[in-house]
């Protein structure tokens, strides 16, 4: 059986995601509200984060043209 690249080798029921940066270009929506959103602890940053992950990958399971359909409204999208 192959091994899973990106499993934590300290503990099996979890998986790793290696840092990512979140950039004004390239998100901008995503960019805004982190910025603006104060989250006085990091825990509540992770928090946030693992949470908007695991709905995003549960909507994009139940509809996969979701993602593409945000993405082409990403400029539009506002914090108002």
């Amino acid at each position: 059986m192959a091994k899973n690249p990106i499993s934590n080798k300290a503990d099996n029921d979890r998986i790793q995601i290696r840092s990512f940066w979140i950039s004004e270009r390239k998100a901008p929506y995503v960019y805004s509200f982190l910025k603006k959103t104060e989250l006085s602890h990091r825990g509540d940053q992770l928090d946030l984060i693992r949470s908007a992950i695991s709905t995003g990958l549960v909507l994009n399971n139940l509809f996969p043209d979701l993602a593409n359909f945000i993405n082409g409204l990403n400029e539009r999208l506002t914090l108002a």
